[in-house]
């Protein structure tokens, strides 16, 4: 449905590509095989090395290596039509030398009240991954680059979004509904910052919350202000409190676990 929303909305300006350019290519394969094949010639080389093979500045930046991806896919825009259709969403990994993931993995930020209203069986999160595939892409670091592990298709099991995510979810509105409760302190070097209490990485091993953005921005219900962002970094809480925007994470460890292993192995 989003896909024929965006094509009509466009008036035909349609920048979706398909990776599969031939139907024959689907004659003995999968499409899962094809994909895993598209980026098997890349594995082993270099993050660098792959910029190189499209003529793409090394940046760096964390949008780089997505960006690689689809051109390993064989298409030169950043969707690919058959994920669009299919509720696919690409997911690049980065894995440390030591073994562990460089990041936690973050998903569109939420609006506390809106949060705080839905059921577990209608709520977004809910539904967002029980409707979304995710197309992990693994590099791994050597050195000062990172090198092509390779791909694997993901869904999340039933039984770790039925049970554990469910739980950390009801914690976080149960949280939300009861009251935030916000501290105000001063670090060592002067510099303000307000805790809160909602639940962390430890409390569940599967999802958090926080931040995504480094703005701040608190307005208590007195009217004071405390942040250096504006009013759109934040959102109003159910008791009138306004604070950061905050969005679910899956925690790095219960991805790494998700992992194919010849994806950590391979060097």
């Amino acid at each position: 449905m989003t896909l024929v929303i965006n094509k009509y909305t466009k008036q035909g300006k349609f920048d979706c590509e398909p990776i599969i350019k031939s139907i024959k290519e689907l004659e003995n394969k999968t499409f899962n095989q094809v994909i895993a094949e598209r980026l098997s010639s890349y594995v082993g080389l270099s993050d660098e090395e792959i910029c190189k093979r499209f003529n793409l500045p090394y940046t760096q930046n964390k949008s780089q290596w997505t960006t690689l991806t689809y051109r390993m896919l064989g298409i030169k825009s950043n969707r690919a039509e058959e994920f669009e259709k299919a509720g696919i969403v690409t997911k690049v990994i980065r894995i440390e030398e030591n073994g562990k993931m460089r990041e936690s993995m973050s998903f569109p930020t939420f609006k506390y009240k809106e949060l705080a209203s839905e059921t577990w069986e209608d709520s977004t999160l809910r539904n967002y991954f029980s409707e979304t595939k995710f197309f992990f892409v693994v590099f791994k670091k050597k050195n000062d680059n990172y090198y092509l592990q390779g791909c694997q298709f993901w869904n999340m099991p039933y039984v770790d979004l039925e049970n554990t995510v469910k739980q950390g979810w009801q914690n976080i509105v149960d949280k939300i509904n009861s009251g935030v409760k916000l501290e105000i302190k001063t670090k060592k070097d002067g510099k303000i910052i307000v805790a809160n209490d909602l639940p962390k990485a430890s409390d569940n091993p599967i999802i958090h919350v926080r931040p995504h953005a480094s703005k701040r921005y608190f307005r208590f219900k007195d009217g004071s202000v405390i942040g250096d962002g504006t009013e759109k970094d934040a959102n109003e809480l159910p008791n009138g409190t306004i604070m950061p925007n905050y969005c679910f994470w899956l925690n790095n460890t219960y991805i790494i676990k998700q992992l194919n292993k010849e994806l950590l192995n391979n060097s």
